[in-house]
């Protein structure tokens, strides 16, 4: 009997271990309170256990690195600021998954004074702020577009305490929205607050996170405990008075009352529950600008490369479709032809014996072969359908990415205009004139990845304008320089003195072949070593050749047949190695046959290759200087007047727009979006809109087209502003009422030119 009890306990205890949950902690960042009530509803109401996550929530103290307890496995989630992306840009691995805010509550608060009505009144005031930069990177960008720099205060380290505002020992200090403010209302005191989103510094707020190691060894887990803790953050605004009860009873270290949780919620509710956007959503497209931001404060001189895979997105029923769907319909269409000629072979086969009596079965199996040809037909058009579908996904996809692409990169290439023309140094001037022409060859890139159809199919549009041969490959050649320098790579440039100077062409396109060329000879290159680039002229067929010549890795013979081909690269471990795509070469030898020329390489492995591509030349007669230079200075010689309307949703836009306009001594108001464009025209007369198109409530088009309407605004110069770049964008606009288009990023010289056509005073 003894025996028998010994087996039933055994028995139970390997039950009560199957049946187990698993065990899961998170790592808040702050103490207990509403900002973490979604984890607390989701534990309460029973959303992990349903997936069989046993949750541990642990309340921060001082001493504790979030990202290094992720790291190490002491704990499995973490929330975090928008600081996680400066980890990551510092190579730290981890993933992002939700945000539970689309705007930072952290902002700087001041009692009402007289003394401190603007950013500019913060010197020789004494500011509260945390320790660590990262954390206040948004506060800090506001101050510093103000001009205000650290030694222009006076600062305190951050007690925690309200009351060292209250009683005068600091004048300003950081706060949340959603805390201090309530305790300075309940004490009837008025109070100022500087939020840096109102300045164009927007940053996400208690981001969930965990490992990159996480994320690939326990997938399955990772997303349930994410999805469970939306369900208890949707849970928790849903049911604001039940929660806030939970806290007082369970989770109130703070000593909180239930008047100061309300308010708390009241004001989280806000920033998480945007409209438009789906809760707990982290946008790549801002995961850059905050990243950018980091670097104009010199925290990270890291590029973007390093934040691919960051935000965690699941696999699509759409990515495995695009996996298999080609060869299935191959091996369909395969089947049926073999199908097809053994069953002909076979009806002859009888024909032949003359077995009239076997005709019927031939018959009976030609039926069979019609049905079955019926079967793979419907089959066929299905897969037809949904390979045309996933041609339009494709199609909507790279439209978006231009979209999301071009909007920062307005942002970098605007700012460099305007610190260009404010910088003297001339060796500063140089730097940033680097930085705007990689930048516009970033965008030529995008552009050429959006059009890649059309070079497989030979589609490419070619300009032919002027331009000088000797100065676009100097300064490319230029471009590379501190590349090589890195690398002690030296970088010899011979050109043909019977070169022509001037030719026409498509200086863009030029630009592309040679820069992906000489990328990839720098890239394969040894250290210490030298790459020659010689430019001659082919005089008896008119034609300009180009080589460059490495000393570095170079290729192997049975590779040089498909180092051109698409997303194809010398050896599997180059890419691990050296980076990059594989596409550079497969695009510069679309553009050069486009051309009418030709491209092509010479190789030996381990002791290098020489690239070459000719391409025909058609010189152009001597003149004293190319027509864009004559039309940007004849521009800049015009005064202009009048007041513009800003119409533009991207606060990192509006701003540097203001600037620009403020450089031509304009006035401009700024609206948001379409509803408050067409409000603003009805309320003030304006001389100039400047209108973006993708915008939230109402877009540019529609909002043109009711001011349009109106009888007081059919002359009005509407022009578009946009980071819709494709073919056929320009003629939409026009066609929907706009005067003019300029795609982003914003050539300041193309702006400056439509300005003076239509506020110039001798214009008006």
């Amino acid at each position: 009997m003894n025996n028998f009890f010994k087996h039933i306990l055994f028995l139970l205890f390997i039950l009560q271990t199957v049946n187990a949950n698993d065990k899961v902690s998170v790592q808040l960042l702050w103490k207990h309170q509403f900002e973490f009530a979604g984890f607390y509803m989701a534990k309460e109401k029973g959303f992990y256990k349903d997936v069989d996550l046993d949750v541990t929530i642990k309340e921060f103290d001082f001493g504790i690195n979030i990202v290094d307890d992720v790291l190490s496995g002491k704990s499995d989630f973490g929330v975090g600021r928008s600081s996680l992306i400066l980890d990551r840009l510092k190579s730290k691995k981890i993933t992002l998954l939700n945000a539970f805010f689309q705007s930072s509550p952290y902002v700087l608060i001041s009692k009402e004074r007289d003394d401190i009505q603007t950013i500019k009144d913060f010197k020789n005031k004494k500011i509260m702020l945390s320790d660590d930069l990262e954390s206040i990177a948004a506060i800090s960008s506001m101050m510093k577009v103000a001009n205000i720099k650290s030694s222009d205060y006076y600062r305190i380290k951050h007690s925690f305490n309200i009351d060292d505002l209250i009683n005068g020992n600091v004048d300003l200090m950081t706060t949340y929205l959603s805390n201090e403010p309530f305790y300075l209302k309940e004490q009837n005191i008025k109070y100022t607050i500087f939020n840096p989103k109102e300045y164009g510094f927007d940053f996400y707020a208690d981001i969930l996170f965990t490992s990159q190691k996480y994320r690939d060894t326990d997938t399955q887990k990772m997303i349930q405990f994410q999805e469970s803790t939306l369900e208890g953050w949707k849970y928790a605004f849903n049911h604001i008075d039940e929660t806030i009860e939970l806290i007082l009873q369970k989770y109130n270290t703070q000593n909180k009352s239930k008047e100061a949780l309300l308010y708390e919620a009241g004001i989280l509710k806000e920033l998480a529950c945007v409209k438009g956007v789906e809760f707990g959503t982290i946008e790549n497209s801002r995961v850059q600008e905050i990243a950018n931001i980091y670097r104009l404060l010199g925290l990270t001189n890291e590029t973007n490369d390093a934040l691919k895979s960051l935000v965690y997105r699941p696999i699509t029923f759409m990515d495995e479709l695009k996996k298999i769907f080609t060869v299935e319909v191959f091996f369909l269409f395969i089947a049926f032809v073999v199908l097809t000629f053994l069953l002909s072979q076979y009806k002859q086969y009888i024909l032949k014996q003359q077995n009239i009596d076997l005709e019927g079965l031939v018959d009976e199996k030609t039926k069979e072969l019609q049905l079955i040809n019926e079967h793979l037909e419907e089959r066929i058009q299905e897969r037809t359908q949904e390979l045309e579908l996933a041609i339009r996904v494709k199609s909507d996809f790279l439209a978006n990415m231009s979209h999301e692409i071009r909007t920062p990169l307005n942002g970098i290439i605007g700012f460099v205009d305007i610190l260009q023309k404010k910088e003297n140094n001339s060796e500063k001037k140089e730097k940033l004139s680097i930085i705007k022409e990689s930048s516009y060859l970033l965008l030529t890139i995008i552009n050429d990845i959006l059009d890649f159809s059309k070079i497989e199919k030979g589609k490419m549009d070619i300009e032919h304008i002027e331009l000088d041969l000797h100065h676009i490959f100097k300064h490319i050649v230029e471009l590379f320089f501190d590349k090589a320098d890195e690398n002690k790579i030296e970088i010899v440039l011979n050109i043909d003195k019977n070169l022509p100077k001037r030719t026409l062409g498509d200086s863009t396109r030029l630009k592309q072949i040679f820069s992906n060329l000489i990328s990839n000879a720098i890239k394969f290159s040894y250290k210490e070593s030298q790459i020659v680039v010689n430019l001659k002229y082919l005089e008896d067929t008119n034609k300009l050749y180009c080589e460059i010549i490495d000393s570095g890795i170079g290729i192997s013979v049975d590779k040089v047949d498909t180092i051109f081909k698409s997303f194809e690269q010398a050896d599997n471990s180059v890419n691990r190695v050296y980076g990059g795509t594989g596409l550079g070469l497969s695009i510069s030898k679309a553009l050069v046959e486009s051309m009418g020329g030709e491209i092509g390489l010479h190789s030996t492995l381990s002791l290098g290759s020489t690239f070459y591509f000719t391409i025909p030349l058609f010189e152009v007669e001597n003149r004293e200087e190319i027509v864009e230079d004559v039309v940007a200075i004849h521009s800049q010689e015009k005064e202009l007047k009048g007041c513009v309307l800003i119409v533009e949703d991207n606060k990192t836009n509006q701003m540097l727009l203001g600037m620009l306009l403020d450089d031509f001594n304009l006035q401009y108001d700024i609206s948001n979006d379409g509803i408050e464009a067409v409000e603003a025209v009805k309320n003030k007369s304006y001389d100039l809109i400047l209108m973006d198109e993708n915008m939230p409530n109402m877009n540019g088009i529609v909002a043109t087209q009711i001011i349009r309407e109106t009888q007081s605004s059919e002359t009005l110069p509407i022009i578009a502003v946009t980071a819709n770049a494709l073919n056929g964008d320009r003629e939409r606009f026009l066609k929907n009422g706009m005067n003019e288009y300029i795609s982003k990023p914003i050539d300041v010289d193309i702006l400056q030119d439509v300005l003076c056509r239509f506020l110039a005073k001798e214009n008006r």
